[in-house]
C-alpha cells in the first residue's frame, strides 16, 4: 500500500514513540491510533480479558479502523483512476500506430 505520511496534528514524534506506534502505521490516521493507545495506557481495566472488545477505548479503536478503511479505499480509487488513464493513453497510441498511411 502507498503511504500518506501526514504529520500528526495532536501528538509530537516523542509522544508517538512513547505510545509505541510502529513507523508503518504513522500515516494520515496516526492521531486516531494515538488516541486509542493513550486510552489503553491510561485505563485501569486494560488487564481484563476482552477489554479491547467492550472497554472504554472501543469507540477510539472503531474510529481508527474506519479511518484506515477510508484511507485504503482512497488509495485504491487513486490507483484505479491512474490505471484507466494509462489504458486510455495506450489506446490512443495504438490508434496512431495502426492508422494506415496514404
Amino acid at each position: 500500500m502507498e503511504k500518506d505520511y501526514l504529520p500528526s496534528e495532536k501528538y509530537s514524534s516523542d509522544e508517538i514513540e512513547s505510545l509505541q506506534i510502529p513507523y508503518g502505521l504513522q500515516d494520515s490516521c496516526v492521531d486516531s491510533l494515538c488516541d486509542y493507545r493513550a486510552c489503553q495506557k491510561q485505563s485501569r481495566w486494560n488487564f481484563l480479558p476482552f477489554f479491547n472488545n467492550i472497554g472504554p477505548c472501543r469507540q477510539l479503536y472503531d474510529r481508527w479502523i474506519i479511518c484506515q478503511s477510508n484511507r485504503e479505499f482512497e488509495i485504491k480509487e487513486r490507483r484505479r483512476s491512474n490505471l484507466k488513464l494509462l489504458e486510455e493513453e495506450a489506446g490512443k497510441n495504438e490508434g496512431i500506430i495502426k492508422q494506415p498511411k496514404m
